[in-house]
């Protein structure tokens, strides 16, 4: 199924072909090749030591650079980054969306204008997404796009193509673009939440205390980063990052479900998704031994759950069970009974 997906994405984005002085890298299918980094001939952006996810194609120029990443030199200057997905045809109408995200977001953090690009389909693209892709644009001082659409690939790759990236044709067509990434997320905000942002960082999981503490919570545990059938470390890392270009300032990410002998087990691994969260500088993961002031009723009933799917038909009983720990959790949080030490 992936290599399908793969196929047709990269299909789409091989029909745009070759712009002006625009060269395209793409490789065929599920290729390794994809996982390289930029520099050493992939698709890969981001730190020698901390690659984030693959893109489906890049399009540069035949021009010395100088990666700000890994300050390495390549001969091929990268212009533009996209991932692309056929999530939106197949039943991921909820967070699974994220797990890409921070694919093109790792080539945005080394000034290559990214594009998500999850094709149309039957299912419609979440409405925080834009948003999050806007702000990570301006806090990285590069553009970060999210789009249903081919034709935004192909006449974004064909202005910068034919007028270059400072031209006033690219600028015109940029703002046209936010401005629809925009409106897309405030209509939402206004259909759904009245408005209310904060009646979005509610429904999303997030506390914003009085004192400007903010707790990101999740129900993720170390299964989700370990066992790749469950993909679960990509939703998290996605969640992560909708959470910290939301927020924009620092926050606490806690994982109930995490102990300090799992957090020691995973930084000790080479998983991907967990080192771009450790490594990041606004968010902060505690679990509930960060924490003063937990019944030992709910942290024992918690931790009973550690290891139980929580996703699925069959896992109504425990859903039920966490939903209910995390809310009792979250009020004594808000009443300030339970405190970060």
């Amino acid at each position: 199924m992936a290599f399908k997906s793969d196929y047709i994405i990269k299909q789409e984005l091989n029909s745009i072909g070759e712009v002006g002085n625009l060269k395209l890298r793409i490789f065929p299918g599920s290729s390794r090749e994809d996982q390289i980094h930029w520099v050493n001939g992939g698709l890969c952006f981001g730190k020698t030591d901390l690659l984030y996810g693959s893109n489906d194609a890049v399009w540069y120029l035949e021009q010395q650079w100088r990666d700000p990443l890994t300050n390495r030199e390549s001969v091929a200057k990268p212009v533009i980054a996209v991932e692309g997905t056929l999530a939106l045809e197949r039943g991921s109408s909820g967070n699974a969306q994220y797990q890409r995200f921070f694919h093109a977001l790792g080539a945005v953090l080394s000034g290559v204008i990214g594009i998500y690009y999850l094709r149309e389909g039957k299912d419609s693209l979440r409405y925080d997404m834009p948003m999050a892709a806007l702000n990570a644009g301006e806090m990285h001082n590069c553009d970060y796009f999210i789009t249903t659409a081919l034709d935004d690939v192909r006449e974004i790759v064909e202005t910068v193509g034919n007028h270059g990236v400072s031209s006033t044709e690219y600028r015109n067509l940029a703002n046209r673009i936010k401005n629809q990434m925009r409106q897309y997320f405030t209509d939402a905000l206004n259909r759904i939440h009245n408005g209310n942002i904060n009646d979005y960082f509610k429904h999303r999981s997030i506390i914003k205390l009085s004192n400007g503490t903010n707790i990101k919570y999740l129900a993720g545990n170390y299964r989700n980063f370990t066992e790749s059938s469950q993909r679960g470390g990509h939703v998290i890392l996605g969640e992560f990052l909708l959470a910290k270009y939301f927020l924009k300032e620092k926050f606490y990410f806690l994982l109930p479900r995490l102990t300090h002998s799992d957090i020691e087990r995973l930084d000790n691994s080479d998983k991907k998704e967990w080192k771009v969260i450790r490594a990041d500088e606004f968010g902060e993961v505690i679990t509930m031994d960060e924490m003063d002031g937990i019944p030992e009723r709910i942290k024992r009933e918690i931790l009973e759950l550690k290891n139980t799917p929580l996703g699925g038909p069959t896992c109504s009983e425990a859903k039920v069970k966490w939903n209910r720990l995390i809310n009792e959790l979250k009020g004594l949080i808000e009443r300030g009974t339970v405190r970060i030490r």
